[in-house]
């Protein structure tokens, strides 16, 4: 692509490129042994490789730990880092990892309970137990069609009512619920002093199930 590219730029610059290529002195090959520019992407991936062989030489026990902290904060990073190497794979694959990431996304819950029913895979528990998110509002939108009336016709109209359910969760165990017909874009940015908060606590019941308690 990029002989092509230069290609074009020179029949810009001179319609008789060609010509004056024929024309041209033969240039002599550079000998494998020289030295300039060609060589320093190759010196680059020896340094490079000299980096990785440096990294894996730590105990396997350090690197999970990296590891661990790389995917909390970046979870796509798993499908990179298992890209580099075996070896690599089966670190991020390691139990502490997501024992590390289950804990953190199930603060409330004992997840010694729940182990048995993935086979002790901690993996698997991360993936598949529901998870409850903290760092946002859930919406819920409900519309449904009611009769109307109209003493001075024959027909009955009919009304499309439309309102929303707003939850948010909180990590201290306490929850805010807002019934309103108000569009989310008006009750989210004030959902704590929004008319008509109520505050309720909530507890897991099961492993699927929340129940929430007004008080």
């Amino acid at each position: 692509m990029e002989a092509l590219k230069m290609y074009r730029k020179a029949i810009r610059m001179d319609d008789n490129v060609e010509r004056t290529m024929m024309n041209h002195p033969t240039i002599e090959p550079v000998e494998d042994d020289a030295e300039g520019p060609e060589f320093v992407p190759e010196i680059q991936i020896i340094t490079n490789q000299e980096e990785q062989s440096k990294f894996m030489e730590l105990p396997s026990e350090i690197a999970i730990q990296i590891f661990k902290w790389a995917v909390y904060f970046e979870l796509p990073m798993v499908i990179e880092l298992s890209a580099v190497s075996k070896q690599f794979q089966s670190l991020v694959k390691a139990a502490p990892i997501w024992k590390f990431m289950s804990s953190r996304a199930h603060q409330e819950r004992d997840l010694s309970l729940c182990l048995p029913d993935f086979k002790s895979d901690w993996f698997s528990l991360w993936r598949d137990l529901p998870q409850l998110r903290q760092d946002g509002v859930y919406i819920s939108k409900v519309s449904y069609i009611r009769p109307g009336y109209n003493a001075e016709s024959y027909t009955q109209p009919l009304h499309l009512v439309t309102y929303f359910r707003y939850i948010r969760f909180l990590k201290n165990g306490r929850c805010m619920l807002v019934t309103s017909t108000s569009p989310p874009n008006e009750v989210v940015p004030q959902l704590s002093h929004f008319k008509g908060t109520i505050a309720t606590h909530w507890i897991w019941t099961g492993p699927d199930e929340i129940t929430m308690q007004v008080f």
